[in-house]
This record gives structure tokens, sequence and C-alpha cells, in this order.
């Protein structure tokens, strides 16, 4: 989705800094034409890479907002002959993934409450960031088991995946409030 790289156009989502990648870039682009109309092939490959060579163009400066970002793109597909797409780019927001493997690596293994402690982190983080529409969290099954330093799933890991599963839901859901936000955990 989105990659730290200095080579590729730069966006700043909050307190970081991110570069986009021509392929996440281009996913975005094809849901984009699908709400658009076009069900058939679209050349978003084409169109992603126009988009970022221009991006890169305008990003020499230093990192863009995300509303200059979105602003940039949609213009670009008004002007390259795809305005009836642009409207729907980004229409619903950032959609991003979090690997819940790389949050139990941040904790010290078999410290659960430190790894609830970069969870909460980690959504209060997004949910901080307007611009995020949707979180996919990943990696469920590994990030338990790194946790509770098991090599085969047991009751133990039943445990804390239920844990886990409650404990986030019940953070996102009290963080976003009336905010039209949605996740999936798995």
């Amino acid at each position: 989705m989105i990659n730290h790289c200095n080579s590729l156009p730069t966006v700043q989502l909050g307190v970081g800094v991110f570069a986009i990648e021509v392929r996440w870039l281009e996913q975005y682009l094809e849901k984009a034409a699908e709400a658009a109309g076009y069900l058939k092939w679209w050349p978003a490959e084409h169109v992603a890479q126009t988009i970022s060579v221009f991006l890169g163009a305008q990003s020499e400066s230093g990192p863009l907002s995300f509303q200059r970002f979105t602003a940039t793109v949609q213009g670009v597909l008004e002007g390259i002959g795809y305005g009836e797409v642009a409207p729907y780019f980004m229409r619903s927001g950032l959609e991003l993934g979090v690997s819940l493997l790389e949050l139990s690596e941040r904790a010290s293994p078999g410290f659960e409450l430190g790894f609830f402690k970069e969870c909460e982190r980690s959504v209060e983080c997004l949910l901080e960031t307007p611009v995020v529409g949707r979180v996919y969290f990943q990696d469920l099954t590994p990030a338990v088991k790194q946790v509770l330093r098991k090599a085969h799933w047991c009751r133990e890991c039943d445990r804390l995946r239920d844990e886990l599963v409650s404990f986030l839901r019940d953070r996102l859901e009290r963080g976003c409030g009336s905010r039209n936000f949605g996740f999936s955990i798995s």
C-alpha cells in the first residue's frame, strides 16, 4: 500500500511522511473507475504511472498534504480525459493494513500487556488521522503465537486471540464515534 521510500512521491499523513507506490495508486484508481461505471478493462496501470510522474514533480519541494495529493490526482484524471473517475478517487478515505505480527515484534516476547499497549497506540494513531476510512488488521494468528511463544496453536492462543479481537473492536468502535470507519481483523 504505502511504503517509506525516497524516490517516490511523498505525502504527509498525520505525523509521518509516506511514499506513494505506483501499485497502491493503481488499486485506488481501479476502485474509482469501477465506482464511475468502468466495468471492463480500464488502463489503471498506465494512468497510475502518469500520475506518479506528475506527483513526483509536484513533491520535489517536500511532501504533499493528503488534501493536495487527492486534489492533484483528481486534476490529472480530469486533464487526461477521465473526469468522471475523479470524484470517486479516495471518496471513502484511505484503507490501511496494520500487521499485528509487526506490533507483536515491538513488544517483548511473552509480554501480553506490552503487545496490547502497542495495539492501542496503533489504534489511537489511526483514529487521529481523519483521512483513514478503513483499517485491515492482519497476521492475527502468527502474532498471537509470537506473543505467547507457541509453535503450535493451543487453548491459550484461543484465549488471547479472543481477548485481542474484543480489545481492538472496543477501542475502534469507541474511538471512531460517529465517524464512518470500517475495520477487519484477520
